[in-house]
């Protein structure tokens, strides 16, 4: 609730020039807000942040450990569920914390891991069919398109840069 008042006191103090609000312009005017509040206001920014903080890291430390990503179906309901976090705190701390959207989040664990195949592709016979059903996308193209905008190259690419890590 306090972010949301913040968001829009934000976008009410820019509305003379169109803004589109980045997570780090955001994150200024919050730290100016908390700044300018009573102590007890700021005392209660901070401890919303904390809180979003905690579920942003209980989030990443389920899905590393349970490798949830690779399920295509996964929703944020189901990470909510298994986190015991509500949805709604859930989404705000993915946004405020991480600054990205939840699919953005789950698609760049499933990046890391298809990094992981990418590599021993050649001796154990891998396709990129196979290593997109692997780590969780729906088709080769997605995990080329979401490879592409994570990582900032193509998966062909890639792996021509990073063959010797293989060997390392």
């Amino acid at each position: 609730l306090l972010y949301s008042e913040l968001a829009i006191a934000f976008l009410e103090r820019n509305n003379s020039r169109i803004v589109t609000a980045t997570v780090a312009d955001e994150a200024e005017f919050i730290a100016t807000e908390v700044k300018s509040q009573p102590q007890s206001k700021t005392d209660e920014l901070k401890k919303e942040m904390q809180k979003l903080e905690q579920y942003a890291r209980k989030m990443e430390e389920y899905l590393r450990t349970s490798e949830a990503y690779i399920n295509p179906n996964l929703s944020l309901k189901d990470v909510a569920s298994a986190t015991s976090i509500t949805s709604k705190n859930l989404s705000k701390a993915i946004n405020v914390i991480l600054g990205k959207n939840f699919f953005d989040v789950v698609n760049g664990f499933r990046v890391e891991k298809s990094k992981e195949l990418l590599l021993s592709k050649k001796e154990k016979g891998l396709t990129l069919e196979t290593i997109a059903e692997q780590c969780g996308f729906n088709s080769r193209f997605t995990l080329s398109a979401a490879f592409k905008k994570t990582v900032g190259v193509t998966t062909s690419n890639w792996l021509k840069q990073n063959q010797n890590e293989k060997l390392l």
